[in-house]
């Protein structure tokens, strides 16, 4: 092996066994030729270990090349030329899991015993290539003490998370001129499923008498967390400690493995109940049975969504939902629960009715989860709202292109206000600690799941979609520069609003003067008395800093490294939300 010749346009992805190369291999010869039709080829013919040199020193220019190797057993050529190396990195616990599938479908090394047995070879390194510890660092090392070299870190889940954007980066790296409209495609068509169903008769007819049944099995389910229903939560606890103990020096950390509980609700111990809804009522203290837990629901899961629990059939509202006829005119704020939905839907009601006055109207009367038929009947132009993901919203929305206004706010003062908030509603009243609400929060399993997926989902959109009119405003920017803010809102709905007219808007649009407005409001329609414990507006979440022993909880945040991610530009926004100031 040490005889091949590489070129120096060659690719080189090289990762650890069962962390996506097959996949990526596609990826990354579809940008090079600049194409989105997958490849007719098997992946495995150019595993450098694999299969013969003499095959792969005559494959067609570019060539892209995998090994699960080290670093020093490459090819020297590779290294003298510094050919461009891809080091593709996946949760250990999801490749552990993936290759015990796999060798018990290896007619010759067919592994007959346990999960159990399997998992302590693959955690003391006795599988092929040996230990994915090892592994990782002496690739970490090579990055450190190569700085030189064109080598780049592909994370397996942030690309199932993201395709988009993660493939954008490798055609950026690769030094590629391939049209986002392409990578676009590049990332639909190399779904799992796609590449399953095109390479399934390929991989049998070369590769299935390998395998038990004649059956391939390299394509199993090509998700992130299938190792959930493998693991035990001892299983899991151990594996993480292990973890932390031989990674604790390595800078590379993966998210999906140091952030605290590390999803311990997905493992198989806690899947006690039939009940569709058993995540949503642990998340409230109940008072009854556990057979009669469809009588304590405080928040309704349809398809793994959590949804308010006086909404009504949830698919036949999701459906009704897109019926609804949108119009061009229409304006619609898109916001994760407590970011600010009701004060900006004030002023952009105002600002497109070019008046300082308050609207006598509660915006969540224009929530399109909450119905449409009423929405129907108000004339244009209307200013709605929604939780929604962009994919769940009525389909007029995204086909007429209505302009979007999506709110994004400091997710610690997210979790403290709709903290509050269920403190307060009888229905779904929260009884626990403010700390044992917190870990719902960062676990998403509150109203409409969690922030990061929704922010993430948000980017992902304005990524994708950048001929359509999304603008956004930062809650935290809106709060300390109201003026500006609000004149970029105007610009974007292409308005002519004059700027005193701004000033007075967002005079009167201030906590303070709208809390008392909309408080005359409640208690005319006497909303209170159905279902708040107090007079307390809840509507408004009141504005203030995170000071004190909220500051404590920050920590806690930035522990997820989910601000911190490649891939998510928030940390290069001007409210920049990490700053220790706010």
């Amino acid at each position: 092996m040490q005889s091949f010749e590489a070129d120096d346009n060659d690719v080189i992805i090289c990762s650890y066994p069962k962390s996506g190369f097959h996949w990526i291999w596609e990826v990354v010869t579809m940008l090079l030729n600049n194409t989105s039709v997958i490849s007719k080829e098997l992946p495995a013919k150019y595993v450098l270990e694999a299969g013969t040199i003499k095959n792969v020193q005559q494959s067609p220019q570019p060539r892209v090349l995998g090994s699960h190797l080290y670093y020093e057993e490459l090819p020297v050529s590779i290294r003298e030329k510094k050919c461009k190396i891809i080091n593709v990195i996946r949760d250990p616990r999801a490749v552990a899991v993936s290759s015990f599938h796999f060798f018990t479908k290896i007619k010759e090394s067919k592994w007959k015993g346990t999960w159990a047995g399997y998992l302590n070879l693959f955690l003391n390194g006795k599988v092929l290539f040996n230990g994915w510890f090892q592994h990782t660092q002496l690739w970490e090392r090579v990055r450190q003490n190569n700085p030189d070299n064109p080598i780049h870190v592909l994370s397996y889940e942030d690309a199932k998370k993201n395709p988009f954007y993660e493939f954008k980066r490798l055609s950026q790296f690769l030094q590629l001129d391939v049209k986002d409209s392409t990578i676009m495609t590049i990332a639909e068509n190399t779904n799992f499923s796609q590449i399953k169903t095109s390479k399934k008769a390929i991989a049998e007819h070369r590769l299935g008498s390998v395998f038990v049944g004649n059956t391939y099995p390299l394509y199993r389910k090509g998700t992130e967390d299938d190792w959930k229903s493998h693991f035990t939560l001892q299983q899991n606890a151990e594996f993480e400690q292990i973890y932390k103990d031989r990674m604790q020096n390595n800078k590379m950390q993966l998210k999906s493995i140091v952030t605290p509980g590390s999803l311990d609700t997905g493992c198989v111990e806690t899947t006690r109940y039939e009940s569709k809804f058993n995540l949503s009522n642990r998340m409230f203290k109940t008072f009854v049975a556990d057979g009669d837990l469809a009588g304590s629901v405080t928040v309704k899961e349809y398809e793994g969504r959590y949804f308010p629990p006086d909404m009504p059939d949830i698919p036949s509202h999701l459906k009704r939902l897109q019926s609804f006829d949108a119009d061009a005119s229409d304006v619609i704020i898109c916001a994760y629960p407590k970011s600010g939905f009701h004060w900006i839907w004030d002023v952009v009601t105002m600002l497109i009715n070019n008046t300082s006055r308050i609207s006598k109207e509660l915006p969540g009367k224009y929530s399109l989860e909450l119905g449409v038929r009423k929405m129907e009947q108000i004339p244009p132009p209307r200013v709605l709202g929604s939780h929604l993901y962009y994919e769940e919203l009525p389909a007029s929305i995204r086909q007429k292109k209505c302009k979007i206004i999506n709110v994004i706010r400091d997710p610690r003062a997210v979790a403290v206000s709709s903290y509050h908030f269920f403190t307060k509603i009888k229905e779904s009243k929260w009884n626990g600690t403010w700390a044992g609400y917190l870990n719902l929060f960062l676990n998403g399993k509150v109203l409409f799941n969690d922030w990061f997926t929704y922010t993430q989902l948000w980017e992902r959109v304005r990524q994708n979609n950048p001929s359509n009119p999304t603008h956004v405003l930062f809650y935290e920017d809106a709060i300390q520069n109201p003026f500006n803010e609000f004149k970029r809102l105007a610009r974007f709905l292409q308005l002519d609003v004059k700027d005193y007219m701004i000033r007075t808007i967002a005079e009167q649009t201030k906590f303070s003067i709208c809390n008392l407005s909309k408080r005359r409001l409640l208690d005319t329609i006497r909303l209170q008395e159905a279902c708040l414990r107090a007079i307390n507006i809840l509507y408004i979440g009141k504005v203030q800093r995170m000071t004190g022993n909220l500051y404590l909880y920050y920590n806690k945040m930035l522990n997820l490294n989910r601000f911190t991610k490649k891939g998510c530009s928030i940390t290069n926004c001007s409210s920049n939300l990490l700053s220790t100031r706010q």
